[in-house]
C-alpha cells in the first residue's frame, strides 16, 4: 500500500500516471467521523502543491516504506502492503515527538 496521498496523484480518475491533484472531487466521505474529515483535509491540503516526485522521495525515506521493501532492489517492484498497525505505529511516533526531538 503506497501512502494515501501519492495513490490519489499515481492512480487518479484520468488513469495511472503523475497527476496534479484535483481541487476537488466527488467522494462518499459519510462514513468518516468529523474528525477524520478534518485528518483527510489537513493532509490534503498541505500535500496539494508536491509534486509526485517530492512526495515519492519524502515516502520513500520512511520507516514503514523501508520495511516492505527490505530484501528488493531499488528498482524492483515491490507489491508487499504496509499494514494499518505499521502505519499507525510510525505515524502516531511522529505525533508523540515533541519539537526539541527534531
Amino acid at each position: 500500500m503506497l501512502h494515501p496521498v501519492v495513490i490519489v496523484k499515481w492512480c487518479g480518475p484520468c488513469g495511472c500516471g503523475y497527476r496534479p491533484l484535483p481541487a476537488s472531487w466527488d467522494a462518499d466521505c459519510t462514513r468518516l467521523t468529523n474528525d477524520e474529515r478534518e485528518t483527510v483535509e489537513v493532509v490534503v491540503n498541505f500535500y496539494r502543491d508536491w509534486s509526485a516526485d517530492q512526495l515519492s522521495r519524502a515516502t520513500h525515506g520512511e520507516r514503514p516504506w523501508i520495511e516492505a521493501r527490505e530484501g528488493l532492489t531499488p528498482t524492483e517492484r515491490g507489491t508487499r502492503e504496509i499494514s494499518l498497525d505499521t502505519m499507525q505505529d510510525y505515524f502516531s511516533g511522529l505525533m508523540d515527538q515533541s519539537p526539541e526531538d527534531g
